[in-house]
């Protein structure tokens, strides 16, 4: 199962993803020839016996995908590593700037789950700030409209909620427990 994470920069994907990696007993980094920093972290086995692939490292604040040289190289992690039967997790900011190639991994036959963490733009501008970004609040906006519109374009299996409602569906397919 591939899961892409969408939401606006502040929405708490990045945190997100770190709860659930903390839920693996143990994790790999997986480097490239030539890469100082990982392309992908390879996790430790969950209850259902699958792996977790999360493209990108979390290093840094603005992690995931938004650390890989392209957004091809993420997707085709991604499809690695459901082809060898592992789920993937994917988020960054970057994956909020189309849905087109997760509908390409949907029409390849993948099982991919989309989840909006559907945060107030005013919460969002708030996390940024904390975080000391200096992200313009019309930015903010305007990717939060963006993300909103392309949430209704996903055909594949969707859910939008806060961040505890976000994390909880993300465990449960998973199959990890609370």
């Amino acid at each position: 199962m591939i899961i892409s994470l969408r939401g606006t920069s502040g929405s708490g994907k990045s945190h997100l993803v770190r709860e659930v990696k903390r839920r693996y007993a143990r994790s790999k980094p997986v480097y490239a020839t030539g890469r100082r920093k990982p392309l992908y972290v390879l996790h430790g086995r969950s209850e259902d016996g699958k792996c977790l692939v999360v493209p990108g490292h979390y290093e840094i604040a603005n992690g995931g995908v938004d650390t890989l040289s392209t957004l091809d190289e993420a997707y085709n992690i991604a499809r690695w590593a459901d082809s060898c039967g592992h789920h993937v997790l994917m988020e960054g900011k970057n994956m909020s700037d189309g849905c087109g190639q997760v509908a390409a991994l949907c029409v390849e036959g993948r099982e991919v789950r989309v989840v909006h963490l559907d945060v107030s733009v005013e919460q969002c501008v708030a996390s940024v700030r904390q975080r000391g970004h200096k992200i313009s609040e019309s930015s903010i906006r305007r990717t939060d409209a963006k993300v909103r519109r392309e949430m209704e374009r996903f055909t594949c299996r969707k859910f939008a909620g806060d961040r505890t409602e976000c994390l909880a569906k993300v465990l449960e397919w998973l199959g990890l427990s609370e």
